[in-house]
């Protein structure tokens, strides 16, 4: 029994070392060199725009999806290419873009702690369950994956907009003593990985000017770039706006002292920016995106078109007002706000910007069930809802 016991744990070992080295093989290589590949799309964006030397000094205290010389904050690689689409890339026209068989394979970093890990997991397995896209762990064969790690330089939550072909960054930066960074929920993983998917900001919509207002004054000088608007051909998904998209600017993005808003809604009261769950219209589109409410499949159809039904996140409109109010530090300026107490809808409370977790770095388990993602949804909304959007 002793020998057994203890061949057993030499094979577990032994296979250990192999998922370790394999590992460190990806991020000393295919990561430097896929780092190396945003780094000169950075420098190419700067000399576009006309950028100062001390862009990062100008960035400090943004928030994480602004990372200096990216455009829009957290797009990689598509400052030439902002006439793609609407509200997501016509992959009629641009078929290359698109992720075949709606199946696509990714690779968590090890570098992650487990809480960080499970983040990002439940964020793939949220889109898993709520679309027809087949979202897999890479199998070291498959040319084309999704790679998510915390990149260092340069550091944010940032993403390619659809599929490059080959390995694929989504950088998801880690926690550190000052900010969740891209971690205080589902919410940034979700944003980052829906742009990989070929997803764009909302606000870029050109028919945007009918609902929400750029205040220029307020936009720090020589980034007003960043609120461009996409062009009006190649639209690719007929949906109303939606402020309450995942995929939204929040008030404050690129603000010249990170308070004033850059972006007002026509209609006052309205809330922009949350960072907790897909909005119901934002789960349409991606359905829309790749197919899962084609009319020649009318079964698929209604149960993608029902299942959206079930995220309902609070509406946007303006609500009576509550007498209880708690005071939230937020994650974009480090100041604090006053906000009505938001309405929950889960079991738990909200929870404190989590801090450096203790133990080692997470090494892969075997893949959670969809309907434990789908359970935690409510306690992630209300662990996020400390991020300061709402």
């Amino acid at each position: 029994m002793t020998v057994i016991f203890h061949w057993a744990w030499t094979a577990i070992a032994a296979s250990f070392f192999v998922l370790v080295s394999s590992r460190i093989v990806i991020e000393q290589s295919t990561i430097d060199e896929l780092v190396d590949k945003a780094s000169v799309v950075e420098s190419i964006a700067q000399r576009q725009r006309d950028l100062i030397e001390d862009e990062e000094a100008l960035l400090f205290g943004q928030d994480p999806e602004v990372t200096p010389g990216f455009y829009e904050g957290d797009l990689a690689g598509i400052y030439h290419e902002n006439e793609l689409g609407r509200v997501g890339i016509n992959f009629e026209k641009f078929p290359d873009r698109r992720w075949p068989n709606n199946t696509i394979h990714y690779l968590i970093s090890h570098l992650y702690y487990p809480e960080q890990y499970r983040i990002v997991k439940t964020a793939l397995d949220i889109l898993d369950f709520f679309t027809c896209i087949d979202f897999k762990e890479w199998d070291g064969k498959e040319p084309d994956y999704l790679i998510v790690w915390p990149v260092k330089k340069p550091a944010g939550c940032w993403s390619y907009v659809g599929r490059l072909g080959g390995p694929q960054i989504v950088s998801l930066q880690a926690p550190d003593r000052k900010s969740p960074q891209c971690f205080a929920g589902i919410g940034r993983p979700l944003h980052e990985i829906m742009h990989a998917l070929g997803v764009y900001h909302e606000q870029s919509r050109p028919d945007r000017d009918k609902y929400i207002n750029v205040v220029k004054t307020n936009v720090i000088k020589g980034f007003i770039n960043n609120f461009d608007k996409l062009a009006t051909r190649n639209v690719s998904i007929p949906f109303e706006y939606d402020y309450n998209s995942i995929m939204h600017y929040g008030v404050n993005f690129f603000s010249v002292n990170r308070t004033r808003p850059t972006l007002v809604t026509k209609q006052k009261g309205l809330r922009i920016g949350q960072r907790i769950n897909l909005s119901k219209l934002d789960c349409l589109k991606l359905n829309s995106l790749y197919g899962c409410l084609d009319d020649s499949n009318p079964f698929q159809k209604r149960k993608y078109e029902t299942i959206c039904d079930f995220l309902g996140l609070e509406s946007t409109f303006p609500k009576k007002k509550s007498k209880g109010k708690e005071k939230i530090k937020s994650t974009m300026d480090k100041e604090k706000m006053k906000t009505t107490t938001p309405k929950s809808t889960g079991k738990g409370k909200p929870t404190a910007p989590p801090q450096k977790p203790k133990g080692t770095p997470h090494q892969p388990k075997q893949k959670q069930g969809h309907a434990k993602a789908h359970a935690n949804i409510d306690n992630r909304q209300e662990q996020t809802k400390a991020s300061g959007y709402y």
